[in-house]
């Protein structure tokens, strides 16, 4: 799948208009927003993973370093850690 620069840029404008919005908001509206935002990530965890492994191969065939190849992975471990970690800032953040 490839993304052209058109669509980069698109994506780029709604992500800045979004942050703007969140911005303004109140906290429970932040609050339902990261709700949202993790809902959307667990339904599209197969293709995310999907994707995340051609561009590991991609990474691969280029010659990027183990190093560099690590940091790209996304597995199911990485994400668990990852999502348990969030979860235990975020009962530190006040909104």
């Amino acid at each position: 799948m490839s993304t052209s620069a058109g669509q980069m840029l698109a994506m780029g404008r709604a992500a800045r208009l979004a942050m703007q919005r969140l911005q303004q908001s109140d906290g429970a509206m932040r609050a339902a927003a990261i709700v949202h935002i993790a809902t959307a990530l667990r339904s599209a965890q197969a293709q995310i993973l999907t994707a995340n492994a051609l561009d590991v191969a991609a990474a691969s065939a280029a010659g990027l370093s183990a190093a560099m190849i690590d940091r790209l992975t996304l597995d199911a471990m990485r994400k668990t850690e990852e999502h348990t970690s969030e979860l235990q800032s975020r009962e530190t953040i006040s909104y």
